[in-house]
C-alpha cells in the first residue's frame, strides 16, 4: 500500500465534489505533517453555504468499518450527530445545515473497536449531496410594467429593493424548504390595474380531495399544537366529495401536496399602485 497523502488538518489538499463521490484510503500510518501521528485520519475540505441542507454518506469498500465527523478548522465537531460510526459494512451518514457559510472538513477514519488501536486499514467512498435550502425561498420576477417604469436596471430601484426586503423577511421567518415564484407588477397585477394607494395579489390554485388534505396535514404535524389540531379534524368529508377543495399553490407546496405546474411557473402575483 502506498504511503498516506491526505492530512488530518485544515492544510489538507483533499476536497469533496458536491453531488459527487470520491474515494480514499485509511492507511497503516498517517501522512507526514498530520495532527495525529499514530493513527490515520483523512480530512476533506468542502465549502458550504449557510441555510443549505447537506448530506455526507461514507461507506467502506475494503475498510470494514468507517467513522466520520464534520469539523471546523479548530478541530471542533460541528455536525449535530457528532462522530458517526457506520458499523461493519454499513454507511456513516451526516446531515448538516450550516448557519455560517465557509470551509468545513469531513474527517474520515476507521470505525469500530479497533479504530483507536490503529489496527484497521482499507478503502472507502464518500458521497456529498446538496439537498437545497432548509428554509423558504421566494423568487421574485419583474413583469414588463416594472421594467418599463424603472428600466433594465430595475434591481437598483428603491421599489425593487423594498420588494426584495419583504421577501427576505418571509424567507427568514418561515422554514418550509420550498420555493415560491412570485411575479411583481408596478401599477398592475396579472394584467389588471391596481387602484390608487393600494396593493393587490393573485394566486394560482389547484384542487385536492379531502383525504389528500387530511393526509398532508397529518404528515406535516411537527409539534404538540399541530398534533392537537390534527386530532380534531373531521373524519368525514364535509363537502360533496371528490376533488372539491381548492388550495393556493404556495400553501400546497408547504403541505407537501403535489403541484402539477412546472417548478418555475409563478405561484402568484403581487402588484403595487403607482402612487
Amino acid at each position: 500500500m502506498p504511503p498516506d497523502t491526505v492530512l488530518d488538518t485544515a492544510a489538507t489538499t483533499a476536497s469533496l465534489t458536491m453531488n459527487g463521490t470520491v474515494s480514499g484510503t485509511i492507511d497503516a500510518l498517517p501522512a507526514s505533517g498530520s495532527f495525529n501521528r499514530l493513527i490515520d485520519h483523512d480530512w476533506y475540505a468542502v465549502n458550504l453555504t449557510a441555510g443549505e441542507r447537506y448530506t455526507f454518506s461514507t461507506s467502506g469498500t475494503t475498510l470494514p468499518d468507517v467513522a466520520v465527523a464534520l469539523m471546523n478548522a479548530n478541530r471542533t465537531i460541528v455536525d449535530p450527530q457528532g462522530l458517526v460510526d457506520s458499523g461493519p459494512g454499513g454507511f456513516a451518514t451526516i446531515s448538516f445545515t450550516p448557519t455560517v457559510s465557509g470551509t468545513y472538513y469531513l474527517a474520515v477514519g476507521a470505525g469500530g473497536s479497533d479504530a483507536a488501536l490503529g489496527n484497521s486499514a482499507g478503502t472507502y467512498q464518500i458521497t456529498a449531496t446538496d439537498n437545497g435550502p432548509n428554509h423558504l425561498v421566494i423568487n421574485l420576477t419583474a413583469d414588463q410594467s416594472v421594467i418599463t417604469q424603472f428600466g433594465p436596471n430595475y434591481q437598483t430601484s428603491t421599489f425593487w429593493m423594498a420588494a426584495e426586503s419583504a421577501a427576505s423577511f418571509f424567507e427568514s421567518t418561515f422554514f418550509d424548504p420550498i420555493t415560491i415564484n412570485i411575479n411583481v407588477g408596478f401599477g398592475e397585477v396579472n394584467g389588471f390595474t391596481v387602484p390608487s394607494n393600494s396593493a393587490e395579489s393573485f394566486r394560482n390554485q389547484q384542487d385536492y380531495s379531502f383525504s389528500q388534505i387530511i393526509a398532508a396535514l397529518q404528515k406535516d404535524a411537527n409539534s404538540a399544537s399541530d398534533a392537537t389540531a390534527v386530532a380534531h379534524l373531521p373524519s368525514q368529508d364535509p363537502g360533496l366529495g371528490g376533488i372539491d377543495f381548492r388550495i393556493a399553490n404556495a400553501e400546497a407546496k408547504a403541505l407537501g401536496l403535489p403541484v402539477s405546474a412546472n417548478p418555475s411557473t409563478p405561484d402568484g402575483s403581487v402588484g403595487f399602485a403607482t402612487d
